[in-house]
């Protein structure tokens, strides 16, 4: 009788199985059928709702997955960031020293050769220009490395 009807569930996944089961052994079953209909409908609707949230505990899974992924590729980026802002931090230090011994070898040394110089100061702000740096501690070194330069630069002019 209860496989014939649409709402039955079977026992193992019924919510208010003990609740029928009471209520049809006493023999009222036959007397009050909207009421065992309702607890049926009440036991799908339960089932169902309790399979989605099964469901729900696989999507969430996913979208457990889905944020460390995510994350993940958030912090790559962020290490691709900050090694270009060291190897452009390097570069700047490169460039600073190669300065220092470029004033150096002038200072010490009254009779230097002007074009050689100047050609080793010119590659300098070349290398110096070719630094692109987004990050404001390279854009701050730059410009006051590239200050020096010019500096240097219209001291070998004077």
């Amino acid at each position: 009788h209860l496989e014939s009807d649409p709402y039955h569930v079977p026992k193992s996944r019924q919510y208010y199985g003990h609740f029928q089961d009471a209520y049809f052994r006493e023999g009222r079953g036959n007397c009050q059928p909207t009421v065992s209909a309702l607890l049926r409908r009440i036991a799908v609707l339960e089932s169902a709702l309790f399979g989605r949230s099964s469901s729900h505990a696989s999507a969430g899974l996913s979208l457990r997955d889905a944020a460390a992924r995510r994350i993940q590729a958030q912090f790559r980026i962020f290490l691709l960031r900050r090694s270009r802002t060291l190897r452009h931090l390097k570069d700047l230090a490169s460039v600073k020293s190669s300065l220092g011994v470029l004033r150096s070898s002038v200072s010490e040394n009254p009779q230097f050769d002007f074009q050689v110089v100047l050609r080793r100061a010119s590659n300098l702000q070349l290398r110096l220009d070719a630094i692109e740096g987004v990050d404001p501690m390279i854009r701050n070194g730059k410009t006051a490395l590239s200050r020096d330069l010019d500096k240097f630069l219209d001291f070998l002019d004077a």
